[in-house]
């Protein structure tokens, strides 16, 4: 901002100590209340999805277990093939491919035992039988 001298008149590029020019305030509008903390977009994570074979493995083992087995070896097939994919994809889904198969596993064995003890107790009663019957 320049001046103009009194004493030459002509205009100097600075003023003289002493001789601030004063500062024009202008009415500013009021200003609303700003937030505390700046509101940042919601960003959700967005959840594996579940593999399917495992939900099925699952299944078929829980009604294999009451099926004569014939399930439960399906529901153990569907367990392995699931938990190789869950490992290879990264889906969710490991603790009911691993339910599955423990359950299936189960319910293999159980049938397994109960025709074995069906099968015994068939065998005593054929020789017991055998054994007293006489054809003389």
């Amino acid at each position: 901002m320049t001046q103009q001298d009194p004493r030459t008149g002509q205009q100097q590029p600075y003023a003289q100590p002493g001789q601030y020019p004063q500062p024009q305030y202008q009415a500013q509008p009021p200003v609303a209340p700003q937030p505390q903390y700046l509101q940042q977009p919601a960003y959700y994570a967005v959840a594996a999805p579940t593999n399917v074979l495992a939900t099925l493995s699952l299944i078929a083992s829980i009604v294999g277990f009451f099926s004569f087995a014939i399930l439960s070896i399906a529901g153990i097939v569907m367990g392995h093939i699931s938990l190789s994919q869950i490992k290879r994809r990264g889906e969710n889904g490991r603790g009911m491919a691993i339910a599955g198969l423990i359950i299936g596993y189960i319910g293999v064995a159980f049938w397994i035992v109960l025709i074995a003890f069906w099968l015994f107790i068939l065998g005593a009663v054929v020789t017991a039988g055998a054994a007293t019957s006489s054809y003389a």
